[in-house]
């Protein structure tokens, strides 16, 4: 069975860790110790499984990063769900 990589899972970690808050990639990468290219595409990898979401923000062309409730619900440690 196919687990979250290293990245994966620092990264889902920490938006569990900050439940309720929305950060933007470059704030992710700062705290956790990632490159922003590296958070970029790792957000991009859970949001296609439904753990993660990007968020506009009105008149701003960031946009915010956040857990999804699947995301809460997963742990990093478990076996993907298959597709």
């Amino acid at each position: 069975m196919a687990k979250l990589s290293d990245s994966a899972k620092i990264v889902l970690t920490y938006l569990k860790d900050h439940d309720g808050e929305e950060f933007n990639h470059k704030v992710i990468a700062e705290d956790t110790g990632l490159s922003p290219r590296s958070v970029t595409g790792t957000v991009t990898g859970l949001q296609k499984r439904g753990f993660a979401e990007r968020v506009e923000v009105e008149g701003s062309k960031d946009k915010l990063i956040r857990a999804t409730a699947a995301g809460l619900a997963f742990d990093v440690d478990d076996d993907l769900p298959e597709n």
